[in-house]
């Protein structure tokens, strides 16, 4: 009856979906690594352990392995992470917190052990259990808008007016396509054409770009700035816990352990893409 009781609990706030992206916590917040200069590490390895609910990413840095895990809770309805390397003592690495569906950085309030995001979608909440733990959060930049003056395609003497059909391929803040004929028509044939940008983000000055034919066309503000970040001083290994949805953390955060053994009662496999 127990399990029962956990399980029906649990689906009350919880969608149980595949965990494609097992770190995209509620499709409301990715977490991740990030090295010092605010550059997420590239996972090499994503692995379901037997325990319900319980993920392990690998990740390579300076050649040693870091993991991250992170484990559901039932009983608290939040998840935990947990990650240890020399490297995060060092302040080499840091945990990185991205809401991908904002338009705006959400407002951000830290009290003790405790963090509150508000987004539009509703307030994520972080925490860990040592309060003594010296954590030091970082915001990043507000988003910047991409802002196209103008773009030609052609070669030689023969260029065309693609302005307003490159500014239709910015998506949120990002250009991201491929250069083109199947795009932009072809108004020069027998040669190979290049499509000239320029483009400004924010109120930064207007740059210039150019892009051969068939060539992948990437703008965007710098990657280090989607991220708030947070670091913690003279600690090898960090848990911290992270819900959505709720008014308030429980007073009593559940350790990485209390939440795998609290998911091993469960007797079907939890995932926790969304909430």
């Amino acid at each position: 009856m127990q399990r029962i009781f956990f399980f029906l609990a649990f689906l009350c706030v919880a969608a149980i979906v595949s965990a494609a992206e097992p770190n995209d916590l509620f499709g409301r917040l990715n977490v991740r690594l990030l090295d010092a200069g605010g550059i997420e590490l590239k996972t090499i390895e994503v692995a379901k352990a037997a325990t319900p609910g319980l993920v392990r990413q690998r990740f390579l840095f300076k050649d040693k392995e870091i993991v991250l895990e992170s484990s559901v809770d039932p009983a608290s309805k939040t998840v935990v992470y947990r990650v240890e390397s020399p490297h995060f003592e060092s302040g080499e690495i840091g945990i990185g917190f991205r809401f991908p569906r904002e338009n705006r950085l959400p407002p951000m309030s830290v009290n003790g052990n405790r963090i509150t995001f508000e987004c539009k979608r509703g307030t994520t909440l972080i925490g860990w259990a040592d309060a003594a733990t010296t954590v030091k959060l970082t915001a990043p930049k507000p988003r910047q808008p991409l802002y196209v003056s103008l773009a030609e395609y052609g070669a030689n003497d023969r260029w065309k007016d693609v302005t307003e059909t490159v500014r239709e391929q910015i998506v949120g803040d990002v250009l991201d396509f491929r250069s083109g004929n199947a795009l932009f028509g072809d108004p020069i044939g027998g040669v190979v054409k290049s499509l000239s940008l320029t483009f400004s983000i924010g109120d930064g000055d207007e740059n210039l770009a150019t892009f051969s034919e068939n060539q992948a066309v990437r703008i965007q503000f710098d990657p280090k700035d989607q991220f708030f970040r947070l670091n913690v001083e003279k600690k090898s290994v960090f848990e911290f816990v992270v819900a959505a949805g709720l008014k308030a953390l429980p007073e009593k955060l559940p350790t990485f352990e209390e939440a795998r053994k609290n998911a091993a009662t469960i007797d079907v496999p939890l995932q926790f893409n969304r909430w």
